[in-house]
């Protein structure tokens, strides 16, 4: 495949991993919170859409107590728009949109640039390098 229809792939494999654990539907595993925590590098950084900069294990952190905090709201997450900005080589970034929806009706929207890069010893073969949302 190339880097962007991996990396494209790795962006919806990641955000449906986050939608089912916040809903609950999966175990709370080591083996499920994995599928998030696995994929970050560890230099990995994000600026939120508050403008808030926070590292992995902040994220990792927040994110292992988020199991099951949307459970019963009808939570899913929709990807959309993905493009690739750069292609680096074994990395790439790519900018794309995330639709929150409740029961189906989408009650936020956020703009994303993403670095990722290859990292064959991982599941997917992506890792996130560095992540920037804004509210749209």
């Amino acid at each position: 495949m190339s880097l962007h229809s991996d990396t494209a792939a790795e962006i919806t494999r990641l955000h449906k991993t986050i939608e089912v654990w916040t809903r609950g539907t999966v175990t709370e595993s080591d083996q499920e919170f994995a599928a998030f925590a696995n994929v970050l590098a560890p230099s990995f950084t994000i600026i939120n859409p508050d403008g808030k900069i926070e590292s992995r294990a902040k994220v990792v952190s927040r994110f292992r107590a988020s199991h099951g905090a949307r459970a019963g709201q009808g939570f899913s997450i929709e990807i959309s728009d993905v493009s690739l900005v750069h292609d680096i080589g074994e990395a790439a970034l790519l900018c794309y949109q995330e639709h929150w929806l409740n029961h189906g009706k989408r009650t936020s929207t956020i703009l994303a640039t993403v670095l990722l890069r290859r990292q064959e010893d991982l599941p997917q073969g992506i890792t996130w390098l560095h992540l920037h949302e804004i509210w749209a």
